[in-house]
């Protein structure tokens, strides 16, 4: 019997979505939006006598920073841009400094 294995790209939404404690389809921005989930899914994919064994590719999506390893693992971490204070802003664009 054949093993099924979750397309990487696909793994990388539900992984977020379930950190985030929503439905995947409902995820915003999409995942195209920051990697081509055909591409991410072509590196991680099995060929007849070649698995891949190391590597890992990482990048930032929805406020994560994602890695996907050789085994199809993911680890997402919230990204730094997402942890930073932003200081607000008055309606002309200009810092507040007195907010």
């Amino acid at each position: 019997m054949d093993v099924v294995t979750i397309p990487v790209s696909l793994e990388v939404v539900r992984t977020i979505a379930e950190r985030e404690e929503i439905d995947p389809a409902t995820l915003d921005p999409p995942l195209h939006d920051a990697v081509d989930p055909d591409a991410l899914d072509a590196v991680f994919e099995s060929t007849p006598g070649a698995d891949r064994t190391d590597g890992q590719i990482r990048f930032e999506y929805a406020g994560y920073a994602v890695t996907v390893f050789a085994d199809h693992s993911v680890s997402v971490e919230a990204s730094d841009a997402s942890t930073r204070e932003h200081p607000p802003r008055d309606d002309s664009g200009d810092l507040d400094p007195n907010e």
